[in-house]
C-alpha cells in the first residue's frame, strides 16, 4: 500500500478495514479498503474480480479506482469515497414510501443487469451493501461484489442457498404499501437467484416470506420454502395490520400467558404477576383474552408486575394521566367515592388471566416451554433454543 498515505480510519466489517487515505503523488482522497488474512487462491480471485470491477462505471455501483496486494496475505482495493449512510441504517428509522421503493430497486436491478453482463457477480445483496449517495433512497450504490463463491470454495463450508426474511415488511398497516415492498424485494431476489446460477452456483434452497406477506411470497414463484410461523399462534399486532389478502385472517390465536392475581385492593383494577417479563414489550400491549370482564385492560406497571383495569374504571386511570402522583390520587379517589361500586365481576386473589402476547415470537424467547392443550391431553414442548431448563 505504498502508493498511499492512510489519514483516518473509517469502518471495520468482518473481513476488512477501510481507511480515507491520499494517494503519494498526489489526487483525490480514496477509500481504501484493505482485506488481510487471504489463502494464495483467494488473492488471484480478488485480483482477477478487480480487474474486472475497474472497468466497470456506472452510477449506482462503488467505482474501483485502483487495487493491488501488500504482504504475503493482504489485497488493498482504492474505491470511491462517499457520503451518505447505507440502506441498513436508513431502514432503522422505518419503511421507505413506495415510490422511494421502487426508484431503489430499479437503480440497483439496472447496476446489477450491467455488472453481471461484464462478467462480475455480486454475491451479497443485502441493505448492509446498499449505500445511499449523501442519503438519498434514490441513488443507491452498490458496495462489496464476492461472498457466495468464497463460501463455496473455503474448506468446511458449503454454499446452500440464500436466507430472504423480510422482517420489517410482516407488520405493516398500509397492505398496499407491505405488498409493493414485498414485490420490490422479489425483484431484486430474482435477479440475485439468476445471477448466481448464470454463476454456476444456483441456490439449492430460496428461503423467506412470513405470516404477514405470505400471500405474495407464494405468488411471487421465488421461494423454495415460507419461512412463515407466528400463524400458529397468531398476536394483537397480527389481529391489528390484517391479512395480506385483506380479508379475515385464516389463522386464530392459540397462544396465551397465565397471569395470576396477587392483588385486588383498588376498585378500579387488580394486580397481576405478569409485567415487563412476562411479554414481549416491541409490539402492541397483551390483550385480555379471558378470565376477566370483557374490555379489561393489561398494561405492565413494572417487570415483575401489571394492572388488569376494569372497563367500567377505566375513565378514572386516563384521568390520572401519565404522572404516577396523579395516578395515585385517582385511584384513591374512585375507592373512596361511595358513588362507585367494587365491580363485581373483577378477578380475586388467586384467579387467573389469560393474556394474548401483542407480539408471539419474541414472547415465546421468554419461556422454558409451552404447554399445549389439544382439548383431551395437556403436553409439555421445551423451547429448545433456550437451553436452560432440564425439567
Amino acid at each position: 500500500m505504498g502508493r498511499y498515505v492512510v489519514d483516518e480510519h473509517l469502518a471495520r466489517g468482518g473481513t476488512s478495514d477501510v481507511y480515507l487515505a491520499t494517494p503519494v503523488e498526489g489526487g483525490a482522497p480514496v477509500a481504501l479498503k484493505v482485506l488481510a488474512g487471504l489463502s494464495v487462491g483467494d488473492r488471484a480471485r480478488a485480483d482477477r474480480e478487480a480487474r474486472i470491477a475497474e472497468s466497470l462505471t456506472h452510477p449506482n455501483i462503488n467505482r474501483l479506482l485502483d487495487h493491488g496486494t501488500f504482504g504475503d496475505d493482504g489485497v488493498f482495493l482504492a474505491l470511491e469515497p462517499l457520503r451518505g449512510e447505507t440502506l441498513a441504517v436508513r431502514l432503522q428509522r422505518g419503511p421507505l414510501p413506495v415510490d422511494e421503493v421502487r426508484a431503489l430497486a430499479l437503480g440497483l436491478l439496472d447496476a446489477l443487469g450491467y455488472a453481471h453482463g461484464r462478467g462480475l457477480m455480486h454475491r451479497d445483496l443485502k441493505p448492509a451493501n446498499v449505500f445511499l449517495r449523501d442519503g438519498e433512497t434514490r441513488r443507491p450504490v452498490l458496495l462489496d461484489f464476492g461472498l457466495a463463491r468464497a463460501v463455496d470454495a473455503a474448506p468446511g463450508l458449503r454454499f446452500a442457498g440464500l436466507q430472504a426474511y423480510l422482517g420489517h415488511l410482516q407488520h405493516m398497516d398500509d397492505l398496499a404499501l407491505r405488498q409493493s415492498a414485498d414485490e420490490a424485494a422479489f425483484a431484486t431476489l430474482k435477479a440475485l437467484v439468476a445471477e448466481l446460477t448464470a454463476a454456476g452456483l444456483p441456490p439449492p434452497v430460496v428461503t423467506g416470506g412470513g405470516t404477514g406477506t405470505h400471500a405474495y411470497d407464494l405468488a411471487s414463484g421465488v421461494y423454495t420454502e415460507l419461512q412463515a410461523g407466528s400463524y400458529a399462534v397468531m398476536d394483537v399486532e397480527y389481529d391489528a395490520c390484517g391479512a395480506p389478502d385483506g380479508a379475515a385472517w385464516g389463522f386464530e390465536p392459540a397462544m396465551v400467558v397465565a397471569a395470576t392475581v396477587v392483588s385486588a385492593n383498588h376498585k378500579s383494577h387488580v394486580t397481576c404477576d405478569a409485567g415487563f417479563k412476562a411479554v414481549s414489550t416491541d409490539g402492541p400491549p397483551a390483550r385480555v383474552a379471558a378470565g376477566a370482564a370483557p374490555g379489561s385492560l393489561w398494561r405492565a406497571m413494572g417487570d415483575e408486575h401489571g394492572m388488569i383495569a376494569h372497563p367500567a374504571l377505566i375513565d378514572v386511570l386516563k384521568a390520572g394521566g401519565r404522572d404516577p402522583l396523579g395516578f395515585d390520587r385517582a385511584v384513591a379517589n374512585a375507592d373512596a367515592d361511595p358513588a362507585r361500586e367494587w365491580p363485581a365481576d373483577a378477578p380475586k386473589v388467586g384467579d387467573i388471566v389469560w393474556l394474548q402476547p401483542g407480539h408471539c415470537d419474541p414472547t415465546i424467547n421468554l419461556y422454558d416451554a409451552l404447554h399445549v392443550w389439544d382439548g383431551e391431553t395437556l403436553e409439555r414442548w421445551p423451547v429448545d433454543g433456550r437451553r436452560v431448563s432440564t425439567r
